[in-house]
């Protein structure tokens, strides 16, 4: 995800994984971070300040990945009003981040 130009991804912005993100010296984390500052920018709803709004933006199947922890995956997946995404756990290899991304991107193959 982090190599590809034609992806953006978000996260909500009173998560406690921003500030682990930002100073994490990781280099998926620091791409990670430096991408959502970058698209922050240029798109506000990229750090949205709930999970429902950052999950819609990522249904809408515009190439947008939405970043979740996984107490907030937990309750996606019980979730039933929210259609349009799949939902990779632990898919980025930091421990408890994953992803929530449209479902017929194809991206849901990693």
């Amino acid at each position: 995800m982090i190599g590809r130009h034609d992806y953006r991804w978000g996260h909500f912005n009173n998560s406690t994984f921003l500030p682990i993100l930002a100073e994490d010296e990781n280099p998926t984390a620091r791409a990670i971070f430096t991408g959502l500052v970058n698209f922050a920018a240029e798109d506000p709803e990229i750090l949205p300040s709930s999970v429902e709004s950052l999950v819609l933006k990522a249904a809408k199947g515009d190439k947008f990945v939405a970043i979740l922890d996984s107490f907030h995956m937990k309750g996606l997946s019980q979730m039933q009003k929210i259609h349009g995404v799949k939902v990779l756990s632990d898919s980025l290899g930091i421990n408890g981040l994953g992803l929530a991304l449209p479902i017929d991107s194809e991206l849901t193959e990693i």
